[in-house]
């Protein structure tokens, strides 16, 4: 399509759905001649969701109802005119007596017995509609509306609209000592307001029980004593104190060693460098952590640990630690206290008698600058 400047304009395309035909999915229920007034409202939103017009209302109408009353409608004047308005009208006047009108007095009082099991606004708000028709129909006084008002209330609030009304000088009965009538709408708006003061409160109720949970853990965990550091068991704390002490000797002993062995200026000379000695030096002094002699370490050198390893006894792990292989745990050192073989003799003495030799190994200290002290055994 082209306009005056000369620009084509495409045509604007609407999709509208077929409304369902009765039995389908989505589609209103056959009208059976009650609650016509209801039924209505109903047919013309829906029409109006299918882009229907009056005469295609007036059309449709009858095959949305049971066949007795299909028949019937296609009398009436309003569908022989296409005239929807006039159908609606001739409709009602047919099945008037089948309707459920909202706003009578039954629809009150049925309001008003159920009002303890609706929200307060809900109630309010329906209780306000209702009779405010029945007020212009005179057929609700404007003092009964309050009275009426109150019968569907709790006893807690029914007493706050008492004491509201006493405050105002307002008579609720014909024997009140009140000087004027009650206003409705002040008394809507005192309901109102405590409706949202409650729920305020319920909302403020949740807020304080979230926060005094997470106050309670924090609480919870500020008071929470630290762990207790496990204690050093004694033989632990026995073996490396004597530990200490023996490294304590040795360095002493080896410092009295390089004070006697110091040469001086009048001794002979020494000895030259390509002489050779079978002396051992070493950066630290031997000490067998199996077997406890001070004369060779246990890598390579102790017979003891060499024997109990060939018998299947111990073996070492990953971390070159010696592990008892019959329970695999790795045996405890034991400086000064016969080392590692002691504790496995005790674990077989124990467990099933094995002969055990016993070895008294004198212990020495090799130094390269000759015997120290005395030259006896230490």
């Amino acid at each position: 399509m082209s306009t005056e400047s000369g620009l084509f304009t495409p045509p604007v395309t609407t999709y509208v759905g077929i409304m369902p035909r009765p039995g389908q999915p989505g589609a209103m229920h056959l009208f059976d001649g009650s609650n016509i007034t209801e039924y209505l409202e109903d047919w013309n939103a829906q029409c109006e969701d299918y882009r229907y017009d009056n005469p295609q209302r007036c059309a449709r109408f009858p095959n949305y109802c049971i066949p007795d009353i299909k028949d019937t409608v296609k009398l009436l004047p309003g569908y022989i005119s296409h005239d929807w308005t006039q159908l609606q009208a001739d409709v009602k006047n047919l099945y008037w007596q089948l309707d459920r009108p909202k706003n009578t007095m039954a629809a009150l009082n049925e309001l008003i017995h159920s009002a303890k099991s609706l929200d307060l606004n809900v109630y309010i708000l329906k209780y306000t509609s209702i009779t405010e028709a029945l007020v212009a129909k005179h057929a609700l006084s404007t003092l009964d509306r309050v009275t009426r008002l109150l019968d569907g209330l709790s006893e807690d609030l029914r007493k706050k609209v008492m004491k509201f009304c006493t405050q105002k000088a307002w008579r609720i009965s014909s024997e009140d000592t009140g000087t004027s009538d009650p206003d409705f709408d002040e008394i809507r708006k005192f309901l109102l307001t405590e409706a949202q003061t409650s729920q305020k409160l319920t909302v403020y109720d949740k807020d304080r029980t979230t926060r005094e949970s997470m106050d309670s853990k924090h609480s919870e965990a500020r008071t929470t004593p630290a762990p207790t550091p496990t204690p050093v068991p004694a033989a632990a704390t026995d073996i490396m104190a004597e530990l200490t002490k023996q490294m304590s000797q040795l360095a002493l002993m080896i410092q009295a060693g390089f004070s006697s062995q110091r040469p001086n200026a009048n001794s002979a000379p020494a000895a030259s460098a390509t002489t050779t000695t079978t002396t051992r030096t070493f950066d630290r002094p031997m000490h067998c952590v199996y077997c406890d002699s001070l004369e060779h370490t246990r890598r390579s050198q102790c017979p003891e640990y060499a024997e109990a390893a060939r018998k299947g006894l111990v073996y070492t792990n990953d971390k070159n630690h010696v592990v008892n292989a019959m329970t695999g745990e790795e045996l405890p050192t034991a400086f000064g206290r016969g080392g590692m073989k002691k504790a496995l003799e005790q674990y077989l003495a124990a467990t099933k008698p094995v002969p055990i030799s016993a070895n008294n190994n004198a212990i020495t200290l090799d130094s390269p600058y000759g015997s120290i002290g005395n030259g006896n055994s230490v």
